[in-house]
């Protein structure tokens, strides 16, 4: 079995291998390097306060549970009434889709939750997924 990622960095050390040990590494290590600073150059373009990938993935999900019903159960329970319809529970980031407790981002559930009861519309994403500082 291959991935892409592997099959990448193989042909990117290609030319490497044929070094001695400790300069293959060497270069190696210069090329993560300048690639971790195209990266770090690239991620100050970002406008929003999520990562860009995350960004469209919460719009997303705020738009499939945009017509969800949501009735708060218990301080911090709630239930959504989607098909099927699950329980939210904000204080533990749990919904019982199991989604938010696998990925650790907010699934569509939680998303309906957080938009119709919370203060800041981030206060229940990782600070992971944010690229810059927490809103």
């Amino acid at each position: 079995m291959t991935s892409n990622a592997i099959e990448s960095f193989n042909s990117w050390i290609q030319e490497s291998r044929t070094l001695p040990i400790t300069h293959m590494i060497d270069t190696i290590r210069k090329g993560i390097s300048a690639w971790i600073v195209a990266r770090r150059k690239h991620s100050q373009t970002w406008t929003g306060a999520l990562c860009p990938t995350k960004e469209e993935t919460w719009n997303l999900l705020s738009d499939i549970g945009r017509s969800w019903l949501v009735i708060e159960c218990t301080a911090g329970d709630f239930e959504v009434s989607s098909i099927p319809s699950v329980t939210v529970n904000l204080q533990s980031r749990a919904c019982s889709c199991h989604q938010w407790q696998v990925t650790g981002f907010s699934c569509s559930h939680a998303v309906a939750v957080i938009r119709r009861h919370c203060d800041s519309v981030f206060s229940h994403v990782n600070e992971c997924f944010f690229y810059n500082q927490i809103p």
